[in-house]
């Protein structure tokens, strides 16, 4: 857990057998949420050399409903899950990024 001004990010490090398995947790993880009734909910984008899908969900905050991001990505055997708190994404990919994975 990190935490930067108000916002609270995690994240999270699953190491599996192989590619195969990594790449079937994040299609189950995807799987787990609804569709939207507007727009994507899942945005591919790439960082330090591979992509990665940023994966919008909505909370109501003081009765406004405002997006979360989190990003997944796989590298080796290693699924990868950054999120936050916070509706500013960037703030989200710059830990992502951070890795260096």
């Amino acid at each position: 857990m990190y935490k930067y001004n108000d916002s609270d990010f995690y994240m999270d490090v699953i190491e599996l057998e192989n590619s195969e398995a990594t790449t079937n947790l994040i299609d189950a993880y995807k799987s787990s949420f609804k569709p939207l009734t507007e727009g994507s909910r899942f945005v591919e984008e790439s960082f330090n050399g591979h992509s990665a899908v940023r994966i919008a969900d909505y909370v109501t905050d003081e009765g406004t409903e405002v997006p979360r991001y989190t990003y997944i990505w796989s590298n080796g055997n290693n699924v990868f899950v950054v999120t936050g708190n916070t509706a500013d994404d960037s703030l989200v990919k710059q830990l992502a990024e951070a890795t260096g994975y």
